[in-house]
């Protein structure tokens, strides 16, 4: 008599689910050891391809700034996607173009912060720079003329201002939001300027600023990982020279950096912000030399899909500033106007968006001029 015996359904069940585990790990285990040997090959091949932000690819001329720099000096950040690496190519130790600065408001001190892109962090001496030194030839003056008339009361001299450049390269209006939001109204400033307008209306990679996703810490470190990771670097090599036709293909349906809404939300949060802090907000407009020449690597870096629309489109959110500004009541500065009125030809560099030595002069003495003629007069009187 043959014996038999039944499984219960309950073991059954056991050693199915546990059988589809093993096939889980056993897949697992595969995949792991084909990486670590293509990993593993990769690295005694040499291979490389850089993938993170500190060599991240900018369109001329930011580009050559950047890679023509002893060393890439820029780095992630959670909330502005990137920023300058502190105490390199002549950032500050918080990061920042220029000299070191005290966080807590010196007394008896007039504090501007310029937030911006390249146009105002670009240059060997950028407009904030000269701005700098436009009101420290001014005090001296008042200091020299108050000495021959002796004149030396509290009321006869000037307060210092003391001019911050808070920009960065490649920034957008969405950026310098947030940089307004979660640190410039730390440092107590009684001026913001803000020049936006040229990274906002850029074709996006896909997604608009406003909707990237903000990283944590933990992420962070993945990212990182993964960019240590030659699998990963070969991976991006082979996308990174299929994306440019891939851009093509969809510039059609790319949004902008910033669309025009989202630009006005932009400024107002900035105004906004400035309020709450006690601050003034002075909106500047882009200049441009659009007029005399639309520069082709637009296109090719596809930072827009259409050439003849480059110009239309930055008067545009110009005048979104413009509206916006009186929206807000706050000082507008309309550079763009301004420089309109003026022969162009010497006043910008050879991408017709950046300003030449001249041109950043001239925007110098114009910040200089509505200094003079309004903001600190309203600062004193008001006991700010």
């Amino acid at each position: 008599m043959t014996a038999s015996y039944n499984t219960p359904r309950g073991t059954q069940r056991s050693v199915a689910r546990l059988s589809t585990r093993r096939k889980i790990l056993y897949s697992a285990a595969t995949v792991a050891f084909f990486f670590s040997v293509m990993e593993s090959c990769l690295r005694f091949m040499d291979f490389r391809y850089e993938t993170d932000l500190e060599r991240m690819t900018f369109t001329f001329p930011i580009d050559e700034f950047n890679n023509h720099s002893e060393e890439p000096f820029l780095i992630r950040d959670p909330i502005l996607f990137w920023k300058p690496r502190p105490s390199t190519e002549g950032h500050n130790s918080l990061g920042f173009p220029g000299p070191d600065f005290d966080v807590i408001k010196p007394e008896n001190s007039v504090r501007v912060v310029c937030l911006g892109d390249s146009c105002t962090h670009f240059g060997p001496e950028p407009y904030p720079k000269r701005w700098q030194k436009l009101q420290d030839a001014a005090q001296r003056n008042v200091s020299d003329s108050s000495r021959i008339d002796g004149e030396t009361t509290a009321d006869s001299s000037e307060d210092h201002v003391e001019i911050i450049n808070a920009s960065c390269l490649g920034y957008s209006s969405w950026q310098g939001r947030a940089l307004m939001e979660t640190v410039v109204h730390q440092w107590s400033p009684d001026i913001v300027t803000a020049y936006f307008g040229w990274n906002d209306h850029w074709l996006s990679r896909g997604v608009p600023d406003h909707l990237q996703s903000s990283h944590s810490e933990s992420i962070n470190q993945l990212l990182k990982l993964a960019n240590e990771s030659r699998v990963y670097q070969l991976a991006a090599s082979i996308f990174s020279q299929r994306s440019g036709a891939a851009d093509d293909l969809r510039s059609a349906v790319r949004p902008a950096r910033v669309p025009p809404e989202q630009y006005r939300r932009n400024l107002i949060a900035i105004s906004e912000a400035c309020r709450r802090c006690g601050a003034d907000c002075w909106m500047i407009t882009a200049p441009h030399a659009l007029d005399i020449l639309v520069p082709e690597y637009l296109l090719d870096a596809g930072e827009v899909s259409d050439l003849s629309e480059v110009q239309p489109l930055h008067e545009s959110y110009n005048e979104i500033v413009r509206a916006t500004a009186i929206e807000c009541n706050a000082t507008l500065i309309d550079a763009a106007a301004m420089f309109d009125e003026l022969d162009k030809q010497d006043l910008f560099l050879a991408d017709a968006i950046h300003l030449s030595d001249e041109g950043r002069t001239l925007l110098a003495n114009r910040l200089h001029q509505e200094m003079e003629q309004n903001a600190v007069k309203v600062l004193r009187s008001d006991d700010h």
